[in-house]
């Protein structure tokens, strides 16, 4: 059996905490759906 792909109707997950490597570099944070998202930044 198929389903459609449907999008969700949960809300979305909110950021809750941030937190900068001590190089400054990378960019940590900690969302609702218990993910770490991370980001390099360059300058």
């Amino acid at each position: 059996m198929v389903e459609e792909l449907k999008p969700s109707k949960a809300d979305p997950p909110q950021c809750l905490s941030l937190a900068w490597s001590t190089d400054g570099q990378t960019l940590y944070a900690g969302y609702s759906d218990n993910i770490i998202r991370v980001w390099q930044v360059s300058v």
